[in-house]
């Protein structure tokens, strides 16, 4: 019984904050964000967006990058991302930032804090109620092992599970890498380091990792970005990666482009970078999807 109460309470949940999204929306002044590209300011508003970067994608990691993502722009999308108008720097209301760029702080509703609030608490109180009834039900039945196993064995899987969102394994890099270069990762890859950044408000992340191959893979991937029309070639491998923290904690080392040998990017719905270092083994491979 406890079950059904929990999914009604989350449906309603769930319908409540839709309907907030929407009334919230309405209230919003819609203004398009490419009528805000020469109003700094107006980039710095800090609305709903960002809280459900903040609360909701980064809670939401437990399900993966990919799930994180879409979470984010769902939520995006049913809050209303429009932004108000900036009003001038002297009205009351205006802070400075920390380059000396005004932002104005948009007062967030309380019941909206409590809506993620009661979220989060319901998401951690659902498991762990499940382990406490099946534990209850083991040892009433005298399975004293089972009733002590069975609800760890869940609660562990559930930590593996936060913690593989939070800092993902191979598998995804993997991934990143065929989306990257259109090859299966070679088995002579071994990732040596790696990042990746938490989606933000509308989906987007960067993903780096630094890879050694074999000589024979690393001629292949060679030859086949440099005969691919989509990659070019070029000349700084750092031009693109001046603001990128993900790329700069995979390639900590200082004057690192006077590493490379050849790098190739590519723009299309994602940016797209492959390096190749001179020691003639090792690929960094960068993709963001921003």
């Amino acid at each position: 019984m406890l079950l059904p109460a929990v999914l009604a309470l989350a449906r309603a949940a769930g319908v409540q904050a839709h309907d907030f999204g929407q009334k919230r929306a309405a209230h919003v002044d819609q203004v398009a964000l490419g009528e805000n590209m020469d109003n700094p300011a107006a980039l710095l508003v800090v609305g709903e967006a960002e809280l459900v970067q903040v609360f909701a994608v980064r809670f939401a990691g437990v399900f993966g990058h990919d799930a994180g993502a879409r979470l984010a722009r769902g939520c995006t999308a049913g809050l209303g991302s429009g932004l108000r108008p900036s009003p001038p720097p002297d009205e009351p209301g205006w802070q400075q930032g920390p380059f000396a760029v005004p932002f104005r702080l948009i007062e967030i509703p309380v019941e909206f804090l409590f809506l993620l609030l009661f979220c989060a608490v319901l998401a951690l109180s659902v498991p762990l109620g499940i382990c406490w009834l099946l534990y209850r039900w083991l040892i009433r039945r005298g399975h004293r092992r089972s009733a002590v196993g069975l609800p760890s064995l869940i609660i562990l899987a559930l930590c593996y599970f936060f913690y593989s969102a939070f800092y993902p394994g191979d598998d995804f890099y993997a991934q990143e890498y065929a989306q990257i270069t259109g090859l299966a990762l070679p088995a002579s890859a071994d990732i040596q380091r790696k990042d990746a950044s938490y989606p933000d408000q509308h989906g987007d992340y960067a993903a780096c990792a630094r890879i050694k191959v074999s000589a024979a893979d690393y001629q292949q991937l060679l030859r086949q970005l440099s005969r691919d029309t989509a990659f070019r070639a070029q000349s700084s491998p750092r031009y693109h990666f001046i603001g990128s923290q993900t790329f700069d904690n995979v390639n900590p080392e200082p004057n690192a482009e006077a590493r490379y040998r050849h790098a190739f990017s590519r723009d299309d719905n994602a940016f797209r970078f492959v390096g190749f270092l001179q020691d003639g083994r090792t690929i960094i491979v960068y993709r963001s999807s921003s």
